[in-house]
C-alpha cells in the first residue's frame, strides 16, 4: 500500500487486524479483539522486508506522471541536442550540464522530540511567530561544481547588510520574497555566466530548469542564446523523478539547515531567528550539504548524466500512477472489438480457439476426462472485468515474492476445480459443454510449460463453433467461474482493506492546451513566446477597445439620461404652467360669474327703484341713431382718459370705469377685456 501512496500507520494496522478478527469471528487472545505491541513487534519480525518510514507528500499532479511521459521527454531532449548542437560531446561532458532550482527554508523548523518534565502538559520551543520562509536559488553541475546561492529576501529597503556572515552568496530582493522573472534574469547575468566563465567551461552549456513561469521568459532566452547556454525545461510535475537538485541536494540541505538552526537557538537563548541572521546560519548548512557526491549522484539518479532513461524508469515511483491511469483510445477500441461475439455466415464454422492445457498441481489427470481450460481468444479473455484484473495485478504487485508463490497455485487450483465441476455437471442449465467432436476434428495441443516429474497434463480440446444467438444466450463459462471465484474466495481482508482500482474515464471534455516547447533557447519556444506576446497584445488591445466601447456606451447612456431628465423637466414645467393657466381660467370664470351674479342683482334692484339714476333716459331716443363718441363718457360727459374706459358690447357707448356700478378696480386687464359689459341704456 505504501508503494501506491496509501501506507498505513501502526495504529491503522492494528485497527485493520481488529476489524478482520471481528468480521471473521475467530477466537483470539487479544483484549477486545485488538492486538497489542507484542503482536506488532512479532508481525514486523515475521516480515523483515517491512519497516516504518516517514512518507513524503506526493501531489496529485505528480501522481499521474506515467513512464511514457518520462520516456518521451528523454527522447525529445536527446533528439533536440543532436539536431541543434554541433558538438556531439556536450552530453558526455559532466562539467557542461547544470541544474538550477529554488526552494524555501522555514524560519521555524521542526526540532523533533525534546527532553521535558514527566507529566508536563505543554513543552514549548521558542521560534519566529510568522512562520515565514526564505527562498534560495541553488545550482550545480554533473561534475560537482556548485554555483553561488541566490538568497531572495522579502522587501525593497533594508537597514542592515543582509549577507552578513555569508558574503560569498548573492542577495536578491522581491516584494513577497519569491522568485520572479527579473531575479532569474539577474541571476543568469551576475551568477551563472560569471561562474562558468571563471571555470572556463566550454560552450555550449546545458542548463536544466523546471517549467516555472519565472524561467520561461523571452529575456532569459535572449541572455542564454547570446552566451552559448542551452536553457532546457524539465518535464512538468516530474521534479521528484528527473531533477537532480530535488533528488540529492535539497534533502540533505534542509536537514543540515534544521541542525544549524537548532544549534544557533541553543547558543542564543532568548533570541529567535530573523531574516537578518538567515545568511550566517545558512552558510554552515550550505557547506555541509554542497558536496561533490551529492551532485554526481543527483544527476545519475535523474538519468541525465550519464544519459540513461532506464535509471528513472526502473524505479518504483510509478506505482501510484496505476491508480490514475486512464485507458487510451486504442485499448478501448481493442476491448470493444474483442468483446463482440463471433457469428457464422452461410453455414461456415468459426475458427476454433486454441486452448492451453490446464495443469492441476498434485492431482493426476484422468484419461478421457475433458477439462475446461481458460480460453486464449481475445474475446473470451475480456470476460474478466477490467477493474478486477487491475485489482488482481495490484494485489500481485503489493504481495511479497514468497506470498505470491503461495497464493497463485491455490487460486489456479480452485479455478480448475470449479471448472471441472461445472463441466461435469449435466444438470446445470445452459452450462453444459458441447459434445466432443470426431477424432479427426480434434486438435492436438502441446503443453505450454513443462510439468514436474510424476505429474500429468490435462488435455484440452477445441469445441465446435456456435452461432452468435447461442453464445448470447449462453453465458461465458469463464465469466461465471470468475464471479463464483470472487464470491467464494472473498476474505475479510479483501472486504476491509480496500485496494483502490483505476478510476473510470470521465465523459467530460478536457480542454486542449498547446504544448510548450521544452527548449527555452530553441526557435520553437521563441516563436511560441512571440506568438503569446502578440496574442497578449491583441487581447490587451481588444480589452482597451472593449473598455472604450463600455465608456462610450456609458457616456451615451448618461447623455441620454440627462436629455430625458431635461425633457421630463420641461414636460413638468409645461404641465405646471398649463395647470396654473387652467386654475387661473377657473378662478377668472368664477370671478366673472360672481360679478355677473352681482350685476344681475343690482339690475333687479335698479328696475324696482323709480329713480334708477341721476341722469334722465330718453326712451324715445333710438339707440341705432346714437353715434358713440369714444372720448366722452355717456354718464358724466367727461373726457378724462386717466380714469380708464369701458365700452358697451351692445351699443358701443363708452363710459369711465368709475362711472359704472361695477367694481373694475379688483379686476385685471384681461378680465376687464373679457368682461361682457352692458350699459344701463341697453
Amino acid at each position: 500500500m505504501s508503494k501506491i501512496g496509501y501506507g498505513r500507520t501502526r495504529q491503522e494496522l492494528l485497527d485493520t487486524v481488529q476489524k478482520i478478527i471481528q468480521a471473521d469471528g475467530r477466537p483470539n487472545p487479544f483484549k477486545n479483539g485488538r492486538p497489542g505491541k507484542d503482536w506488532y513487534y512479532a508481525f514486523m519480525k515475521r516480515h523483515p522486508h517491512l519497516s516504518m518510514r516517514s512518507p513524503r507528500q506526493l501531489g496529485k499532479e505528480r501522481a499521474v506522471i506515467k513512464p511514457e511521459n518520462i520516456e518521451k521527454w528523454f527522447t525529445d531532449f536527446e533528439q533536440f541536442i543532436k539536431d541543434t548542437v554541433d558538438d556531439p560531446n556536450v552530453l558526455l561532458d559532466p562539467s557542461r550540464i547544470y541544474n538550477a532550482d529554488e526552494s524555501g527554508f522555514s524560519m521555524c523548523a521542526q526540532t523533533g522530540r525534546v527532553i521535558g518534565l514527566k507529566g508536563a502538559r505543554s513543552v514549548y520551543n521558542i521560534s519566529a511567530s510568522d512562520r515565514s520562509q526564505i527562498t534560495v536559488l541553488c545550482g550545480m553541475s554533473a561534475s560537482g561544481h556548485f554555483l553561488r546561492p541566490l538568497i531572495v529576501f522579502p522587501g525593497q529597503r533594508f537597514t542592515r547588510y543582509m549577507l552578513e556572515g555569508f558574503e560569498e552568496a548573492v542577495m536578491g530582493r522581491s516584494a513577497n520574497g519569491w522568485m520572479d522573472s527579473d531575479l532569474f534574469a539577474t541571476w543568469l547575468k551576475t551568477v551563472f555566466i560569471p561562474d562558468i566563465d571563471q571555470r572556463q567551461v566550454k560552450r555550449p552549456v546545458i542548463l536544466l530548469v523546471d517549467g516555472h513561469s519565472t524561467h520561461m521568459t523571452l529575456e532569459a532566452s535572449d541572455i542564454c542564446k547570446d552566451n552559448g547556454i542551452i536553457l532546457y525545461c524539465l518535464l512538468e510535475h516530474a521534479s521528484h523523478l528527473i531533477q537532480p537538485c530535488d533528488l540529492r541536494l535539497f534533502g540533505p540541505l534542509k536537514e543540515a539547515w534544521k541542525v544549524c538552526l537548532r544549534e544557533w537557538q541553543i547558543e542564543h537563548v532568548g533570541e529567535y531567528v530573523t531574516k537578518f541572521e538567515f545568511a550566517a546560519i545558512f552558510k554552515h548548512a550550505w557547506y555541509r550539504a554542497a558536496k561533490v557526491e551529492h551532485a554526481v549522484c543527483g544527476f545519475r539518479d535523474a538519468g541525465i548524466f550519464p544519459l540513461n532513461k532506464q535509471t528513472v524508469l526502473a524505479t518504483d515511483k510509478f506505482q501510484a500512477c496505476k491508480l490514475f491511469a486512464r485507458p487510451s483510445k486504442q485499448s478501448e477500441n481493442q476491448a470493444s472489438t474483442s468483446n463482440e461475439n463471433p457469428s457464422t455466415e452461410h453455414g461456415q464454422q468459426a475458427a476454433p480457439a486454441s486452448n492451453t492445457p490446464v495443469h492441476v498441481p498434485g492431482e493426476p489427470s484422468v484419461p478421457g476426462k475433458e477439462q475446461a481450460a481458460t480460453p486464449s481468444s481475445p474475446g473470451e479473455r475480456q470476460a474478466l472485468p477490467s477493474d478486477l484484473s487491475s485489482t488482481v495485478e495490484l494485489q500481485a504487485t503489493l504481495l511479497a515474492p514468497d506470498e505470491q508463490q503461495a497464493t497463485l497455485p491455490s487460486v489456479s487450483s480452485s479455478l480448475v476445480e470449479q471448472q471441472a465441476t461445472l463441466s461435469s455437471d449435466p444438470s446445470a442449465p445452459g452450462e453444459q459443454l458441447a459434445p466432443l467432436p470426431a477424432p479427426d476434428e480434434q486438435q492436438a495441443t502441446m503443453p505450454s510449460t513443462s510439468s514436474p516429474p510424476g505429474e500429468q497434463q490435462v488435455p484440452t480440446r477445441s469445441g465446435p463453433s456456435i452461432t452468435a444467438e447461442q453464445q448470447a444466450a449462453t453465458p461465458s463459462t469463464v465469466q461465471k467461474l470468475d464471479e463464483q471465484h470472487t464470491t467464494m474466495h472473498e476474505s475479510p481482508l479483501s472486504k476491509i482493506l480496500k485496494i483502490p482500482s483505476p478510476a473510470p474515464k470521465t465523459s467530460r471534455t478536457s480542454v486542449k492546451r498547446k504544448i510548450i516547447p521544452k527548449a527555452i533557447t530553441g526557435l520553437g519556444f521563441r516563436e511560441f513566446l512571440l506568438e503569446k506576446k502578440q496574442k497578449r497584445e491583441e487581447e490587451e488591445a481588444a480589452k482597451k477597445a472593449r473598455k472604450l466601447a463600455r465608456e462610450q456606451k456609458k457616456y451615451e447612456k448618461e447623455q441620454e439620461k440627462e436629455k430625458k431628465a431635461i425633457e421630463r423637466k420641461h414636460k413638468e414645467e409645461e404641465r405646471l404652467r398649463k395647470k396654473k393657466e387652467l386654475e387661473e381660467d377657473k378662478a377668472q370664470k368664477k370671478r366673472i360669474k360672481a360679478l355677473l351674479r352681482a350685476h344681475k342683482q343690482k339690475q333687479v334692484v335698479s328696475d324696482s327703484d323709480s329713480d334708477v339714476s341721476n341722469f334722465s333716459l330718453h326712451d324715445d331716443e333710438d339707440d341705432s341713431q346714437v353715434l358713440p363718441d369714444p372720448n366722452v363718457c355717456y354718464k358724466c360727459d367727461g373726457a378724462d382718459e386717466r380714469k380708464g374706459w369701458i365700452a358697451c358690447q351692445r351699443c358701443f357707448r363708452f363710459f369711465h370705469r368709475g362711472c359704472t356700478d361695477i367694481d373694475f378696480e379688483t379686476m385685471t386687464d384681461n378680465e376687464i377685456e373679457s368682461y361682457p359689459f352692458e350699459c344701463l341704456f341697453c
